[in-house]
């Protein structure tokens, strides 16, 4: 089935649609194994996970169309992509864009592109989002409900928030732990030395 379609679906069919990270064809496989529904590949994690660099814009199109392709040929799964800014203009995000998807990328997260869009910051301990019931038709959350606890309060204010029918696709991290941390933390602050004054 086409990746594209194939993630739809993911997203018709689940009311809360659960994008794990993955960087790595075992990751993906991982994963699947213990029922994720769908993968996410950050540019955060390609740059540490594949490159053992920071993420601070280092990675390219072609470092993640090659983690996506790995990951394609190992997995079912549908796959939402982080592309950043799209690596520059217009036509570079619809390069992006194609490159992906014919790596068998199924949906992109663009951000920080200078588009439009409204942000509400909600401050710690905040219970209630600030929005009116039934308000949006999806919602969209990456890396952040890990941080969250409780998390049923959480997504059940989400629920309320979502309109009949309303889609909830997020991720969450496969970083994590002693070993993770400490690489990233020898990795970037190496990396930083040699390239900063």
């Amino acid at each position: 089935m086409n990746p594209g379609k194939l993630f739809r679906e993911a997203v018709d069919n689940n009311a809360i649609l659960q994008c794990i990270g993955a960087t790595t064809a075992y990751h993906a496989i991982m994963a699947e194994k213990s029922g994720a529904q769908s993968l996410y590949v950050s540019g955060g994690g390609v740059a540490a996970g594949s490159l053992g660099v920071p993420d601070l814009g280092i990675s390219t199109l072609n470092d993640v169309a090659i983690d996506v392709e790995r990951i394609s040929a190992r997995t079912e799964l549908p796959i939402l992509v982080d592309i950043d800014t799209g690596w520059g203009g217009s036509f570079n995000i619809s390069r992006a864009i194609y490159t992906l998807e014919k790596a068998g990328a199924g949906a992109e997260v663009l951000k920080n592109a200078g588009v439009p869009c409204e942000t509400r910051l909600l401050q710690r301990g905040q219970t209630e989002l600030p929005f009116a019931n039934e308000e949006f038709d999806r919602i969209l959350t990456f890396y952040a409900l890990e941080h969250v606890y409780p998390i049923g309060p959480c997504l059940d204010e989400m629920k309320r928030v979502l309109k009949p029918g309303g889609k909830l696709i997020g991720a969450i991290p496969t970083e994590g732990g002693l070993a993770w941390g400490v690489g990233r933390f020898l990795t970037t602050r190496r990396w930083l030395k040699k390239n900063t004054n």
